[in-house]
């Protein structure tokens, strides 16, 4: 029976440790004072921020970012709304051979392929965004937040410039977690039949 209860817990703890890892801190966004500028070219920022951080002395509101396209090291995200909606398109320009991290591995930005989910940073007093890099020790490099006007124009690949998707999205991580949870409740009710029965 303890065997059960412990499976249990340990089923119980990693569910809540994947549950911890998405958690977002919508209380230091509300605090966060974005400036005049980044308001004007990125209106929907406090609505799509996710935590804010602190790098090298200055604030950096945290987005997570559908990429849509991807042309060398230039691509274009929707950032993700905290309902899941997408919101405004931009525009990020990275130095060649910058790398981030996709599903716990490292890239290089021209590897990138649509429909990944990449992290950025917005400066909260400045109107420029920056990949996170896939080392925190790595400098961010910071390009300007294009204002709506510019964003309306789209980028467009030719089939040469279209790129191979790396293996990363991969659905293993939830199909484990539900396993784990199945896996728990099942323990929970055959112990429960045990002692009834």
């Amino acid at each position: 029976m303890r065997s059960v209860f412990r499976s249990t817990a340990v089923a119980l703890v990693l569910l809540m440790a994947a549950v911890a890892a998405h958690a977002q801190n919508p209380q230091a966004c509300q605090n966060a004072q974005f400036s005049a500028e980044v308001l004007a070219r990125f209106p929907g920022a406090p609505k799509s921020c996710l935590d804010v951080i602190s790098r090298d002395g200055q604030q950096y509101a945290v987005f997570k970012a559908h990429l849509e396209s991807v042309q060398g090291n230039r691509i274009q995200v929707r950032v993700k709304n905290a309902d899941g909606t997408r919101g405004e398109r931009k525009t990020i320009e990275t130095k060649p051979g910058r790398k981030v991290l996709i599903d716990g591995k490292s890239y290089p930005v021209s590897d990138l392929a649509p429909d990944q989910e990449i992290t950025a940073y917005v400066r909260v007093d400045r109107p420029v965004m920056a990949l996170a890099p896939a080392a925190d020790a790595e400098p961010l490099d910071e390009v300007p937040i294009m204002g709506p006007e510019q964003e309306s124009r789209p980028v467009h690949l030719s089939s040469a410039d279209t790129p191979v998707m790396p293996h990363t999205a991969s659905p293993l991580r939830l199909i484990a977690l539900t396993g784990l949870s199945c896996l728990g409740i099942a323990l929970l009710l055959a112990a429960n039949r045990r002692r009834n029965g």
